[in-house]
């Protein structure tokens, strides 16, 4: 059983993303339903500890550097990140393509790893959390969620339209995922973003369970185009690889 003002600071923290740095107690008050003075009481606390800071200019609330420094911690000692992070790198590098690895938090897919041919062999990363219904990434990781789970998330989230070719229809969703079971490999068709497009692959752990999921995105010319079977090649050695250091024998 959770402690009330645990779940209260932690639904607190929650609240922020990259779209909503920043907070004032009013928002927060009327985000969660908790009264002001309760918020202003777990605001003060949750800085103390550095878990937020306030801006003396604006008077709200942004995360502060100890979520930086766990997040590190939590990204250097996560287990697929140890297993996938050289491997992602190379085929990055080997194809030109972006890379990520991310885990299912429930609600979204938390990206682990990133990386963008050219850049620096610096991986390990907490964020950004991203819609599962329509990228390569999220569908990989929805298609291969136990039943009840997955219909969990049908039955209670909001298929956002981010573009034309967004899927916001339940149902159609669900055939995309038996798809993406049956093959193998997931497909974003310009869903997430118009210009771009991806190709995503679950990973396995020891005794089957999901782990999490690895993407290959880039311009949606070349992700569709005549490399695709190639590039499909690629991720799917990739993804394999690393579903054997997790110790998953297929």
């Amino acid at each position: 059983m959770l402690v009330q003002s645990i779940k209260r600071a932690v639904d607190i923290i929650s609240l922020f993303s990259s779209n909503e740095p920043a907070w004032g107690v009013t928002q927060i008050s009327q985000a969660t339903g908790l009264n002001k003075a309760t918020v202003w009481g777990l605001m003060t606390s949750l800085c103390q500890t550095g878990l937020l800071v306030k801006d003396p200019d604006s008077r709200k609330y942004r995360l502060g550097p100890k979520n930086f420094e766990m997040g590190m911690v939590y990204a250097s000692t996560l287990r697929i990140n140890q297993e996938a992070t050289e491997l992602a790198y190379r085929l990055s590098e080997k194809t030109g393509l972006t890379v990520r690895v991310g885990i299912w938090t429930g609600e979204h897919v938390l990206t682990t790893l990133d990386h963008q041919a050219g850049a620096p062999f610096t991986l390990n990363q907490i964020g950004p959390r991203v819609p599962a219904h329509c990228t390569a990434l999220g569908k990989a990781i929805l298609a291969f969620l136990g039943p009840g789970e997955l219909a969990h998330y049908l039955n209670h989230t909001e298929l956002k339209r981010l573009t034309p070719k967004t899927i916001t229809d339940k149902a159609i969703l669900s055939s995309e995922l038996e798809d993406t079971r049956s093959r193998g490999y997931s497909v974003n068709r310009r869903e997430y973003m118009y210009t771009r497009a991806g190709l995503g692959a679950p990973i396995f752990q020891s005794k089957g369970q999901l782990a999490g999921g690895i993407s290959l995105s880039g311009a949606a010319e070349m992700i569709l185009g005549d490399q695709m079977e190639h590039l499909l090649n690629e991720l799917l050695a990739c993804a394999m690889h690393i579903c054997r250091k997790m110790g998953f024998q297929p």
